[in-house]
């Protein structure tokens, strides 16, 4: 009979260790303990009364952190930190290939009874995951999926309580359990099926973040209001001002006996405080809202410039209706969504940050205009190569401002996250974050 061995399921033991950000160490261990208890109670025989798998997750310290690893199990540990922590995928599904043996020993450690309890707990996993985002979607799939709980001996209440307590934490939990149990590339696959999309290369449509991502900067009055340029100076002054009454208050501060006196100081301290750090979210909302903006124009007319069918609606076949429903048609219609939109509000977001002066502004408009369907697939690419690297010199610029104001330091991406990257821009600024920077896109 299989039993529960404390050297094994070391990955989730190095998880807390070298990630901050991913849930406790602890309470993963503690629950899997649980998961491992309940089924050598099945294997001996004895009634199931259902685990509480997913109970007390806080209450143990240290539980795997006097175990030694080896060095490769060390690695291992760390690159899954680096790839959770910076969400992303490829890199999570690259480590199934990479360190086979780590992803068996922690599959073997977590003491499934069978491939169907294993399935069954990584697939609960991926549906918590995507329900995890809202309260009313958490508990419409507890209440769907309570009878799949209860057979894997899991108590809905006690996943609700978690989940109640640290939605967050909730999770990051159900993330390292669904991976550790599947894998990541099949869970991660199997989200991609619940959520009815498919992980292939950019295709036809606009990815549904990216639309709703766009429409939620043109609710905000078409525009990026606020000159980040003028923003950024004034958070300077008031960064200076604010310092200053701070230093000005310390000193109050620590001349000051009477206890109510003092209160006062420390509350205008902290609403000072307050104050600049609003100011310094607002800036960075700025930033970000530019930089998608700008990602959102430069993929759908990289998409338009890779297409297949761009020889479809240029030159002699350009003057030529598109079959409805044709490849063509889309590539068409995915002009017109960027000559009449997606470019505008390019445009506005490079003002917003000041970015864009009067004869650049100038020479985009002649260039976006001159991608007709009469010019030669030549010079459509000709004119989009210019709009494209405008757009990433500017984009390159609302980066660097964005890092410079965060203390975001550089590093270099493997291949296969800014491939991920291509596929997915509405995980850029993740990216920068992650690494400081972002690659250049098409020509």
């Amino acid at each position: 009979m299989a039993t529960w061995q404390g050297s094994n399921g070391g990955l989730l033991a190095g998880i807390g260790g070298v990630n901050s950000n991913a849930p406790s160490v602890n309470d993963i261990g503690n629950t899997l303990q649980l998961i491992r208890q309940n089924n050598d109670i099945e294997r001996s025989g004895a009634n199931n009364v259902g685990l509480t798998a997913l109970q007390g997750l806080s209450g143990i310290a240290g539980v795997f952190q006097q175990e030694k690893q080896a060095q490769r199990q060390k690695e291992f540990q760390q690159a899954y930190a680096n790839a959770y922590a910076s969400g992303d995928r490829g890199a999570l599904r690259q480590l199934a290939t990479q360190y086979p043996d780590q992803i068996e020993s922690v599959r073997k450690g977590m003491g499934f009874i069978d491939e169907d309890q294993r399935n069954s707990i990584g697939t609960l996993a991926a549906g918590a995951r995507l329900a995890s985002s809202s309260p009313e979607a958490m508990q419409s799939w507890l209440q769907n999926n309570a009878g799949e709980l209860a057979r894997v001996g899991v108590n809905p209440q006690d996943v609700a309580q978690m989940y109640q307590q640290n939605p967050r934490q909730f999770g990051e939990f159900v993330d390292h359990l669904g991976m550790n149990s599947l894998g990541p590339e099949k869970y991660f696959d199997l989200q991609d099926k619940m959520q009815g999309r498919q992980v292939t290369m950019r295709g036809q449509d606009l990815d549904s973040q990216t639309a709703a991502r766009n429409q939620a900067i043109t609710m905000r009055g078409q525009d990026i209001q606020a000159n980040l340029g003028q923003q950024r100076i004034n958070l300077d002054a008031e960064t200076n001002r604010i310092n200053n009454e701070n230093k000005r208050l310390d000193r109050m501060l620590s001349a000051e006996t009477n206890d109510l006196k003092r209160q006062e100081i420390q509350s205008r301290i902290a609403a000072n405080n307050q104050q600049l750090q609003q100011k310094q979210q607002a800036l960075n909302d700025g930033y970000k809202d530019g930089i998608n903006t700008l990602t959102t124009s430069m993929f759908t007319l990289n998409d338009i410039v890779s297409s297949p069918s761009l020889k479809s609606i240029t030159g002699l076949r350009g003057v030529i209706p598109n079959v409805p429903g044709s490849q063509a048609a889309d590539t068409q219609a995915r002009l017109d969504t960027f000559k009449s939109q997606a470019y505008l509000t390019a445009v506005q977001a490079m003002r917003g940050m000041g970015a864009l002066s009067d004869a650049e502004g100038k020479k985009l408009d002649q260039a976006v205009g001159s991608l007709q369907n009469s010019q030669s697939e030549e010079s459509f690419r000709r004119n989009a190569g210019v709009i494209l690297n405008t757009l990433n010199q500017k984009r390159n610029e609302a980066v660097g401002k964005y890092v410079q104001q965060n203390g975001i330091k550089r590093v270099e991406a493997p291949q296969a996250s800014i491939d991920y990257l291509k596929q997915h821009p509405e995980l850029s600024i993740d990216f920068i974050n992650r690494y400081g920077y972002l690659p250049s896109l098409g020509q």
